[in-house]
């Protein structure tokens, strides 16, 4: 965690792949808001094509209260 802050501080890295990746997440203090950062740096000489992918469990446009999520064009994210 980030001093003084409930942010987390993550970095993991890789001398074989030759990467490192930050991520750093939180939750807003009175709302429902997650939000995660995810930094990949490149450590060595050669390009890279890197994909990241998650798992979260969304209910997408779902009906109800507390179980849908949808995808916002505008800041390119999910909401959830």
């Amino acid at each position: 965690y980030y001093e003084d802050a409930m942010v987390s501080n993550i970095t993991a890295k890789s001398d074989y792949l030759n990467i490192k990746i930050k991520e750093s997440a939180t939750v807003h203090y009175s709302k429902n808001v997650y939000v995660k950062i995810i930094e990949v740096e490149n450590c060595g000489n050669s390009e890279k094509d890197v994909k990241i992918f998650f798992y979260h469990v969304l209910k997408l446009y779902g009906k109800g209260k507390n179980n849908s999520a949808f995808y916002d064009p505008k800041t390119e994210s999910i909401i959830h």
